[in-house]
């Protein structure tokens, strides 16, 4: 099961760029946002990785965290900007 974050009210997930999560006091540089970001993509898909963004700012929200949603919500954004700078699949890229 996740551990909460008491400061940024975002899950520890245990592995690389998200794991930065749980250990700051604050995720506000947009390069630790865009690195979570690409961490999902990388692991759910362009799809996947929003819909799990936005489970988890849901759940920010109900728990009243809003910190934690506005984190996720950010980290939303920039999953929306690297899918919208993917090529399709199957494109062929040089």
């Amino acid at each position: 099961m996740r551990r909460m974050a008491r400061a940024s009210g975002v899950a520890h997930a245990g592995e690389g760029a998200i794991a930065t999560l749980g250990r700051s006091k604050r995720l506000t540089s947009d390069r630790d946002i865009y690195a979570v970001a690409l961490q999902l993509i990388r692991k759910h898909g362009a799809e996947g990785a929003g819909f799990h963004a936005a489970q988890r700012a849901d759940e920010m929200l109900a728990q009243g965290a809003h910190t934690g949603m506005r984190v996720w919500q950010r980290i939303m954004r920039a999953i929306d900007d690297l899918a919208a700078k993917e090529p399709p699949p199957g494109a062929v890229t040089h």
